[in-house]
């Protein structure tokens, strides 16, 4: 009866040390997310498809305060014939983050995209652009939509906004 109970005792010990010996196994968790990549490259801050034209350079914050008051993110490349630009417009006094649908007429809370190339203008027919932040110094954020001269529309894919500033 004695070596029962020490058996039993033991049996009891080594199934508690083999409990807490399996509990104490590093557990799984998922990755931890990083901060996004900057999708248009490093020192880039405005990107674009339009059509088959991959548009990357800088683009410069512009708030305008003359007429309807707008803000204004501005990609340009070029001069003379060979002068192309995105000129992006969000209507409204101040940005704040936000979606703000495109409009050939915008009105306050709307926005416009414009596609300066050719010697044609292209203006959005659809889409939205995101603004994901906004302050006085810089604003970042997405846009797609398309653009239209007449019969000739062109999808606007993967537009990028990444600390643009004055």
């Amino acid at each position: 009866m004695r070596n029962l109970f020490k058996h039993c005792i033991a049996s009891i010990i080594l199934s508690s040390l083999l409990f807490f010996a399996s509990s104490c196994k590093k557990s799984e968790t998922n990755a931890v997310p990083t901060t996004p990549v900057n999708s248009c490259g490093t020192g880039v801050s405005f990107c674009v498809k339009i059509g088959s034209e991959q548009i990357t350079g800088t683009g410069r914050y512009i708030i305008i305060t003359t007429g309807a008051a707008r803000q204004r993110i501005l990609w340009e490349d070029g001069t003379g014939a060979a002068y192309r630009n995105v000129e992006l417009d969000i209507y409204a006094s101040s940005l704040v983050p936000g979606t703000y649908t495109f409009s050939t007429s915008p009105a306050t809370g709307q926005a416009a995209l414009q596609y300066y190339t050719g010697g044609m203008t292209f203006l959005a027919s659809a889409g939205s652009v995101t603004i994901t932040s906004a302050s006085a110094t810089s604003v970042s954020g997405t846009f797609s939509g398309t653009v239209t001269n007449g019969s000739d529309t062109r999808t606007v894919a993967n537009g990028n906004i990444v600390n643009a500033a004055p």
